[in-house]
């Protein structure tokens, strides 16, 4: 071929693969401003700025700073504060890698300033973080509400909410663990006429155990929402979990195990609230008075689709109410097997509604003082409800359970599934849930 030629041939397939890639950046630069708004600058932790907070302080509405992973503490990375500037926080390798120590002065994080839901914090440890008075490890106060997600609060103290305080805020939590903080109110959290969301969350080993609400506080008109979180074995004076005054949280998938109160509410003390669970499941719990789950003075408390095992206290080791002003509602649940107490304790004359429930084998009693008379009614039973494993821990029902709907006492159509999760092994015939005796259950217990 002529050389002349083949020059000219190579420059035209040059030429055209050079005008082609254009389109195709063209067409990618326009697509990433259609699909994405225009993104801000990034500051990267400790390269561009040498503390955390003076990464904060240099960036702008919808900015993004990033801190490499490594151990932070001493002045700038502590105390830290958004000033009401709506800009992404994250720590790059995640909580595992990216640690505030606050060093046992001053907490780690402080909005103040009504930021929203755009002021993101992502990706942190806290630690042995003390806010004096509220708030160890994050304060959100004056209608602050930030996102909050993937982080650790752990071994962090103040007088009101060991790991977060909250007032007048709703913060959105996700993903976010609790471990070993504590507090005189709100081992975990205490929320103060706020209504922050909570999902996919954890509080381990937090404690107040002076006073009150291990894990979670809420008061003064607090409506939190809390999807699939786990409290374990959190303790404290009364409500070793959870204490409720004047608010009306709601919980929906959440696990509640080997919480302890040294007087009332294993899990959960409720003074003039209206909480509402739904697939519950309260395993293992223990009160040195009454309610190992739950103690409800004055109020309501609604329950539904849940499951309560192996629970104890003096009175009730199940749920205890108490107070002329006080109503239960509780639906297609199961209360069974506890060592100490009855499954549910009330006065004669208290409004307790119970319909598709089983309430069986609890020491102390099961359709007992004024639940007695409902005990054949509605679709309620006093059987065993037949778990796959329940003393190892597995609460599903076996194939032939007669808290699935089919299997009934009283007909297919009487009740929906009755407890916190349905079938999950094949049949086990009697007896999974009491055949053993009671020496054998309190010796588990402990």
């Amino acid at each position: 071929m002529n050389g002349t030629v083949f020059s000219m041939q190579l420059s035209a397939t040059v030429r055209g693969i050079v005008v082609a890639s254009a389109f195709v950046w063209l067409a990618v630069t326009a697509f990433l401003l259609l699909c994405f708004p225009a993104m801000g600058a990034t500051i990267l932790i400790p390269t561009d700025q040498p503390t955390i907070q003076a990464g904060i302080s240099a960036a702008s509405e919808g900015d993004t700073v990033l801190v490499m992973p490594g151990t932070y503490s001493g002045p700038g990375n502590k105390d830290i504060d958004f000033g009401g500037v709506c800009v992404t926080l994250r720590g790059i390798a995640g909580a595992e890698s990216t640690i505030v120590d606050c060093m046992h002065s001053g907490r780690g994080f402080d909005f103040n300033s009504g930021e929203g839901p755009d002021a993101l914090l992502v990706g942190f440890t806290i630690t042995n973080g003390t806010g004096e008075n509220k708030g160890g490890g994050i304060s959100c106060s004056g209608g602050s509400s930030p996102t909050i997600v993937d982080m650790v609060l752990l071994a962090n103290e103040a007088q009101y909410g060991g790991g977060i305080y909250c007032s007048d805020s709703s913060p959105i939590l996700r993903d976010v663990d609790f471990i070993n903080n504590a507090s005189s109110w709100g081992g975990g959290i205490q929320c103060d006429n706020s209504s922050p969301l909570l999902e996919d969350c954890t509080f381990v080993e937090n404690s107040a155990e002076a006073l009150q609400a291990g894990a979670m506080g809420c008061r003064y008109e607090s409506c939190p929402t809390l999807v699939r979180v786990e409290f374990r074995r959190n303790y404290a004076g009364t409500g070793g979990a959870v204490v409720l005054q004047n608010s009306h949280p709601s919980f929906t998938d959440v696990v509640f195990s080997e919480n302890t109160a040294s007087s009332y509410g294993g899990c959960i003390r409720s003074w003039f609230s209206s909480p509402t669970f739904q697939r519950a499941a309260f395993t293992r719990n223990g009160s040195g008075d009454a309610g190992g789950v739950l103690f409800v003075d004055g109020g309501s408390c609604t329950l539904i689709s849940s499951t309560l095992f192996a629970n104890s206290g003096s009175w009730a080791g199940g749920i205890a109410c108490i107070g002329e002003n006080t109503s239960l509602v509780v639906e297609s649940s199961i209360i069974c097997g506890c060592p100490r107490g009855k499954g549910i304790a009330c006065p004669e004359g208290m409004s307790v509604s119970l319909s598709c429930c089983d309430i069986y084998g609890n020491e102390g009693g099961d359709w007992t003082s004024c639940i007695s008379e409902q005990a054949e009614l509605y679709g309620n039973m006093s059987v065993d409800p037949l778990f796959c494993d329940a003393w190892g821990g597995e609460l599903m029902l076996c194939e032939d359970s007669p808290c699935l709907p089919e299997n009934h006492p009283a007909g297919d159509d009487t009740c929906s599934l009755v407890g916190a999760w349905g079938a999950g092994c094949p049949p086990c015939g009697p007896s999974s849930a009491s055949m053993t005796s009671w020496g054998a259950i309190k010796a588990f217990y402990r």
